[in-house]
């Protein structure tokens, strides 16, 4: 069960008062009302997912928080803070925030009735389509405890993979390097603790990251050769005749 202090450490980064802490401990109660102690107020069910999972996992302070500010971001309506929504998902590019998960998980459905599948979900925007095996439910989906442990966890394994945690940023983000470039410079804007966790690639003349290849894994680094190959191929065909397309990976033209 999560005590006062827990609320009032949240409330603070929010700037919320004691009195609003401690409502959140009761979920918001009115006197005469009776609440369990474990309830937490929408505006901080992210928030306080974001504090347990990196007290768990190893991620490091204020960096899931960070994320989950450029993911699932909204002004909260009674401070003008922005907080991470859980009820938001983001369709082609357009975010959507829900009063409720109820309301979150019916849009969801219609969407998938219409035909869409890759739908972004939760505080960290966790993408049905490319991790399909991550959640058993929609209600897990949206749950943000599962929603961040399950982020939290590919975060962990991307930061393995690259040695560095604002290049592994980068990569949840997406694996084009100037697409995850970008993303991970608005993250790091607003994560308190960026300098001390390595740095991000520098962007070449055509807006193609060019990392310093000797701070990735050997696995990690051939994957970027290969990528870079891939972009500059395709470039010079398309300025070739009959507009081919060169995939340099697999070494042919196609």
């Amino acid at each position: 069960m999560v005590g006062k202090r827990w609320y009032v450490g949240i409330a603070a980064l929010f700037g919320l008062s004691v009195h609003d802490a401690d409502a959140a401990e009761h979920g918001g109660a009115r006197p005469g009302r009776v609440v369990p102690s474990h309830v937490v107020p929408d505006q901080l069910l992210c928030q306080t997912a974001f504090l347990a999972e990196e007290r768990s996992s190893g991620v490091p302070p204020q960096l899931l928080r960070a994320i989950g500010l450029v993911e699932s971001g909204r002004a909260d309506p009674a401070t003008g803070r922005t907080i991470s929504w859980p009820w938001t998902i983001n369709v082609a590019g357009v975010g959507y925030f829900y009063p409720s998960q109820s309301e979150a998980i019916a849009a969801v459905t219609q969407f998938r009735a219409a035909g869409v599948q890759s739908i972004d979900v939760g505080c960290l925007q966790v993408n049905l389509l490319h991790h399909p095996t991550a959640f058993g439910s929609l209600d897990q989906a949206f749950n943000p405890q599962t929603n961040v442990r399950y982020a939290a966890s590919f975060l962990t394994a991307l930061h393995r993979e690259t040695g560095n945690w604002p290049q592994a940023t980068a990569a949840y983000h997406s694996r084009t390097p100037e697409l995850g470039h970008q993303y991970a410079l608005r993250v790091m804007a607003s994560w308190p603790l960026a300098e001390r966790y390595g740095a991000l690639p520098e962007i070449g003349r055509k807006g193609v990251a060019l990392p310093d290849l000797r701070a990735y894994t050997p696995e990690f680094a051939s994957r970027l050769r290969l990528a870079a190959a891939d972009r500059v191929a395709r470039e010079s065909a398309m300025r070739g005749p009959g507009l081919r397309q060169y995939t340099a990976s697999a070494g042919r033209v196609r």
